[in-house]
């Protein structure tokens, strides 16, 4: 599984998490970016259609934002179609998926910036006076949200931004937050790199269960489910698992039955999202 489908996988997570907090609020959508100096870009979005269509168009990091100051918290707002910010690119998606307006609550720290943006696709001016009206609010929901999803930006949770994009977030130039056109296709990592990834976290016979973002408990789980999992995790089918684990696929599917029964999910993807759920929970 490419790092492009672990976001979309969270973003489903994301919705259900937070759904509650928005439900009498006139926010329809709420997204969460955050990224460091090294490149590391991990993004959730609650609309899992308008974050295919943003990733697949390349448009990670061109979320208008204002100048920098000393505010460890700032606030932006704008109406999509006339924010002189917004690329033509977002203008476009944005329309397409109706959204007409966003607040963006950007916070800035030593390694690493956040942005938590809320959108409304039929009460714009609305959604903007409640956020700016509650801004006390809305800063503890975004520490939430922090609290609750900062410990997915891992490496194998987030994309790599092109080099040029690096140097400008390291030397904190304002404009890395405008545009990124570089060239990065996201969405079809080669099997041989994803091959390689579970090598590399495979030591002395054992699976680095750490690099999870979620925790497989050994009262819970066999070590070979657990094993199963990780597998599942990164993306490799069964036949795939059992060559990797030196077992045959019958025996791998035998131990998926066992997982769905203890878990009540009727196949793999929902074994995903349960286990996702359960750790922003």
């Amino acid at each position: 599984m490419s790092n492009f489908n672990h976001m979309l996988m969270h973003s489903g997570v994301f919705r259900e998490a937070f759904a509650e907090a928005f439900k009498d609020t006139p926010i329809d959508d709420w997204g969460y970016y955050v990224f460091n100096k090294k490149g590391e870009y991990f993004q959730a979005e609650s609309n899992a259609d308008f974050f295919n269509t943003f990733l697949e168009n390349e448009l990670y990091l061109e979320m208008p934002t204002k100048e920098s100051n000393s505010a460890k918290y700032q606030f932006y707002s704008g109406i999509i179609e006339q924010d002189t910010h917004a690329s033509s690119d977002l203008k476009r998606i944005a329309r397409g998926h109706s959204f007409q307006s966003f607040v963006n609550v950007i916070n800035i720290q030593g390694d690493y910036q956040e942005i938590f943006t809320f959108a409304s696709s039929n009460q714009c001016q609305k959604a903007i006076n409640y956020v700016v009206n509650h801004q006390s609010k809305m800063i503890e929901l975004t520490k939430e949200i922090h609290d609750k999803l900062f410990f997915l930006f891992t490496p194998q949770n987030s994309i790599q931004l092109p080099k040029k994009l690096v140097e400008k977030i390291d030397t904190g130039h304002n404009e890395a937050l405008h545009t990124a056109h570089d060239s990065y296709n996201l969405a079809h990592q080669p099997k041989e790199q994803l091959l390689e990834t579970i090598h590399n976290h495979h030591s002395g016979g054992e699976f680095d269960f750490r690099s999870l973002p979620f925790a497989l408990s050994t009262a819970q789980y066999s070590e070979k489910e657990r094993e199963i999992l990780y597998l599942l995790f990164h993306g490799f089918d069964t036949k795939e698992t059992a060559k990797i684990l030196e077992i045959s696929p019958r025996t791998v599917e035998r131990h998926f039955e066992k997982i769905r029964k203890k878990l009540g999910c009727k196949n793999k993807m929902q074994i995903l999202h349960f286990l996702l759920r359960s750790a922003l929970k």
